[in-house]
């Protein structure tokens, strides 16, 4: 029998285990109040990648922290559709290819809409019935040659977008973190204290004009924060390393010089983008953010409108 452990009062996020081969691992549910940010969904359910009670349990809780506040703050958790995503990059990679649409590419709308959409709505259980004399039926399937003409299409669509990408891009986009600090430690000295600060945690962008930034998808992150606190004020640089499921980094560096750090605290300041490797190497951007510690050292900074742009 499951055993499902409750992370909240009114139950909207639950952990429970699953058997696979290599023994158990833990899944998280989350209710979604707003379900129009995530596609329509009630539940949000997410393997927490772990069989380790403990470990699974931060995540959840990290992350269900994280929902809560996509959904205050009106920011897309999960798109509708596959085809509601092909539908989006066919518009964007026309809007920023810039021209008008060339035969090539009108013929690739075509095949696509045509050939990849019917092939999907078949994959969801959507079955494409034909009645015969007798009233028997049979399932309506994608012949392979088309399945090849679509990949085809595919690929060189992609290959143009990558061209396209070459050649300078930037956007904006919006980001939310939530933080679990796993250590800190402050050192006196003279007039002034040094406070390092030690975390992990996950990034979820939104509202994405595209590009490197997906929208409505996360990364994990570890920070080092160096805190230097005077009677006057204090002057705190967060170098972080963000890495996507890809395994490119980006590397951010988040700066403020007021607000506390302590827990019911926080503050304002400017996080900066700095480079990183793969699609985010040379990608260099800015914007201001709010942080906030809460209690048991959870902590969420929200950012809004920041701008990127690559060479």
């Amino acid at each position: 029998m499951t055993t499902n452990i409750t992370l909240d009062e009114d139950q909207r996020a639950v952990l429970y285990p699953r058997k696979i081969k290599s023994g158990k691992a833990f899944y998280a549910r989350f209710r979604i109040e707003n379900t129009e940010l995530a596609g329509n969904q009630y539940y949000l359910r997410e393997s927490m990648k772990t069989g380790n009670q403990l470990l699974a349990t931060t995540r959840a809780t990290q992350r269900y922290a994280e929902l809560t506040i996509l959904q205050n703050n009106d920011m897309v958790i999960k798109s509708h559709s596959v085809e509601d995503g092909i539908r989006g990059f066919m518009v964007e990679y026309e809007t920023r290819l810039g021209v008008t649409l060339t035969s090539m590419i009108l013929v690739m709308r075509q095949s696509i809409t045509k050939f990849t959409f019917s092939f999907i709505n078949i994959r969801n259980g959507i079955k494409l019935m034909v009645s015969c004399n007798k009233c028997r039926t049979k399932e309506q399937t994608m012949s392979p040659w088309k399945v090849i003409i679509t990949s085809a299409f595919f690929t060189l669509c992609a290959s143009f977008n990558q061209q396209a990408a070459t050649a300078g891009e930037k956007g904006t986009m919006d980001f939310v973190q939530s933080i679990l600090i796993a250590n800190q430690m402050a050192i006196e000295q003279g007039d002034h204290k040094m406070i390092a600060i030690v975390g992990n945690g996950t990034i979820t962008f939104s509202n994405s004009d595209g590009g490197p930034f997906m929208e409505g998808s996360s990364a994990t992150l570890s920070v080092i924060a160096y805190i230097k606190q005077t009677e006057n004020g204090m002057n705190l640089e967060s170098p972080m390393s963000v890495s996507d499921p890809s395994g490119d980094k980006l590397f951010m560096v988040m700066r403020r010089s007021t607000g506390t750090f302590d827990s019911g605290g926080g503050g304002q300041g400017r996080a900066e983008l700095g480079g990183g490797t793969g699609k985010f190497a040379g990608l260099t951007g800015s914007c201001p953010y709010e942080v906030n510690f809460l209690d048991g050292g959870n902590v969420v900074v929200r950012a809004t409108g920041c701008s990127w742009e690559k060479p």
